[in-house]
Formats: structure tokens, sequence, C-alpha cells
């Protein structure tokens, strides 16, 4: 998997004025901002922001798809009118990432505009996390070169080999690509051969 999409994600909401403030104001200090993600071991761990690489669907055509988990981090230990402010922090800090993300003319791309939240219920006291997933829509990591493109002009034949059930194995397969090809121990099904147009 590459950490280009999650770097550049990580980048983006760095660079958040409104974030970076609210830490400011909340615990006098800037949100630390890990790709992975770090279980929390003491006070000093929060607040954080980890950017989890979840899974990507490669070779999709215009955009391809990573799958990511952002989770934001805070430490609080007090509660105030019977809510406990952990749950509070680390909601209002997943609100101001959303609208971040999910504003107009965002350099992110998220699919359908969909993000998941989910929060721990506290279950760590004093840790308190907050689990955003959604889908980045990315550049292809198989982009086409184009001198390779270019060069197809020189082609004047397409050949095609058709392999039906049962399969032969891949080593007839390669024999089959070879020129001129080498039926000798199997043969395609069927073959397509087109000379294009001059």
């Amino acid at each position: 998997m590459s950490l280009a999409a999650i770097k550049k994600l990580r980048t983006y909401i760095k660079a958040d004025a409104a974030l970076a403030a609210w830490c400011t104001a909340h615990y006098g200090k800037p949100l630390r901002h890990l790709i992975g993600y770090k279980n929390p071991v003491n006070a000093n761990d929060y607040p954080a922001i980890c950017y989890v690489p979840v899974r990507a669907k490669r070779g999709e055509q215009p955009n391809e798809e990573e799958m990511v988990s952002i989770v934001i981090g805070v430490n609080e230990k007090e509660m105030v009118d019977d809510v406990f402010v952990g749950v509070e922090r680390s909601a209002e800090a997943a609100k101001l990432i959303v609208g971040r993300l999910l504003i107009y003319g965002s350099s992110i791309s998220i699919k359908d505009d969909v993000i998941t939240e989910t929060t721990d219920l506290g279950t760590g006291h004093p840790f308190y996390e907050s689990e955003l997933q959604f889908v980045m829509l990315v550049e292809p990591s198989t982009a086409v070169d184009d001198a390779a493109l270019a060069a197809m002009d020189d082609f004047v034949t397409i050949h095609a080999d058709y392999d039906v059930d049962p399969h032969q194995p891949q080593a007839e397969h390669i024999k089959w690509a070879e020129e001129p090809p080498d039926y000798t121990t199997s043969a395609p099904e069927l073959t397509d051969t087109t000379t294009l147009p001059q």
C-alpha cells in the first residue's frame, strides 16, 4: 500500500487552523499527527490523530480507492454536568475534521461524501478516542505511459488466444505468446488475429 495518499491527507488536516486553535485552547500544545495507530500508554501520547491505511482497491479508473481510518485521541479525566469531557472533546475534534474533509473544493476527495464516525464509549478512561472511516478517491497508481502509448502506432496486427475450461497451465500460455507461437503440446480453443488499417 502506498503511503502517498495518507501523507497528503495528514498534511491537509495538519494545515487546518481551526483544529490547531482548538487543540491549543484545550491542551496548550499542538496535536501529534501519526501515520499508523499508537495505543495510548500515558497522557503524553495525547492529543493525537492517527492516520491508518485500512485497505486499497487498485486498478480502478478513473480513481483508485483508499479506505482510511482516522483515530482522534484525547486524555481527559474530568466530568462536567455528568458528561465525560473526553467524549465531548473527541467529538469536537471529529466534527472539525469532518468539516475540513467535506468542505467544497477540498483537495481530498471522499467517495460519496460519506464518513462513518465511531466512538469508544470511554472504555479506556481517561483516554478517549473517536474514529472516522471513509474511502478516499486517489489518482491511479498504474498510469498510462505516454511513450508506450505512442509506440503502439507501430502495431499492424493484434493477436489474441482464448483458453476455455479446462484451462492450460501458465507455461503453455507463455509458449503461445512466443513469436511465432508454439502450439506443439497444446493450443488455444480460439484465436483471433486482426490486421489494423494503415
